[in-house]
């Protein structure tokens, strides 16, 4: 399988949902303007309840705006499992609140560092940021907002990571394909082969229980009311 057409098809599928949410958008804005207001109608919500789907429909259309640029992207230069992260607590003067975050895993404990899991809430925010991204995060039980000052590469393990394509196999030989992205999920998108690969965030449950495994890892899945042991047999 060729990552590249899978996310050529991804990209695709963020500019048709771009595309409608700019028509609705369109039409929810004008019907907004030629709805009645209370000053006309005392008891009619139309104009307000329009006025809520405009701006659930606006920010939707900067979300794909977002996730559209930044996949053009080199990955290399965004938060991933693997990434040493040099960060600055906004609204503190002193540099005691520069430190460094390692994304992963290692055998030993590294001095100054916060090591944060794969599968931990910090990670849900910070993955796919960029140099000068400001997040807001939860370290060590602490809500903050931080400025991402610097990336660099500590360790490049053949794990699953931000933008991998994953071959999930179960015990009975039935196989999936999952594309792992940072913002929009929750599709799929079919290959000219016939091949169907389903596209989720790393923040879905599905994503954290994968994010860091290795081949031959085994992730329990929760499908449903049911939960099934899946083995990775492959990461591209």
């Amino acid at each position: 399988m060729e990552k590249n057409i899978v996310i050529e098809k991804y990209i695709d599928f963020l500019k048709e949902q771009l595309d409608e949410t700019n028509r609705n958008f369109g039409n929810t804005k004008q019907d907004m303007i030629e709805a009645e207001g209370r000053m006309v109608t005392r008891y009619d919500s139309s104009k307000t309840e329009l006025a809520w789907l405009a701006n659930g429909l606006l920010v939707k259309k900067k979300n794909l705006e977002e996730a559209i640029s930044r996949k053009s992207l080199d990955n290399r230069f965004k938060v991933k499992i693997g990434s040493m992260l040099k960060v600055r607590q906004l609204n503190q003067d002193n540099d005691k609140n520069v430190f460094k975050i390692l994304i992963g895993n290692t055998k030993e404990q590294l001095e100054g560092v916060i090591q944060l899991s794969p599968s931990s809430e910090g990670v849900k925010s910070l993955f796919g940021k960029m140099e000068e991204d400001i997040v807001e995060v939860n370290l060590n039980n602490i809500d903050m907002v931080i400025k991402i000052e610097e990336i660099s590469v500590f360790n490049d393990d053949d794990v699953v990571n931000l933008d991998s394509i994953v071959l999930m196999k179960d015990d009975s030989g039935y196989e999936d394909y999952y594309y792992i992205c940072e913002a929009e999920g929750g599709f799929e998108i079919e290959l000219d082969d016939g091949t169907e690969v389903l596209v989720v965030s790393n923040k879905a449950p599905i994503a954290i229980q994968m994010l860091g495994k290795k081949i031959n890892d085994e992730v329990i899945l929760d499908l449903g009311k049911v939960q099934s042991k899946f083995i990775i047999n492959d990461i591209i």
